[in-house]
């Protein structure tokens, strides 16, 4: 799903490895992107294009957590992207 609400586009992609939560349901990934990212998503091919090879490396790296990722674990994996 992708859908423009004002100044903002919300973007839902499924996961593209396929991955499932313990249920067995294939996990999806919630994006709101605000400007300057606004004029490059106008469909999920373009968040799957553009936005998800950034944060690809973060979910695959949270997804090896055996708990569920607390904020603060989100952004260490981010952080250490970007220093690294």
């Amino acid at each position: 799903m992708c859908h423009r609400v004002g100044e903002s586009v919300v973007l839902r992609l499924e996961d593209p490895l396929g991955r499932r939560d313990a249920a067995g349901r294939l996990i999806p990934h919630d994006f709101v992107m605000l400007s300057p990212t606004l004029g490059l998503v106008d469909s999920v091919d373009d968040g799957l294009r553009t936005i998800w090879p950034t944060v690809s490396d973060v979910y695959a790296q949270v997804w090896e957590d055996p708990a569920p990722p607390t904020a603060e674990r989100i952004r260490a994996v981010f952080q250490e992207r970007s220093t690294g």
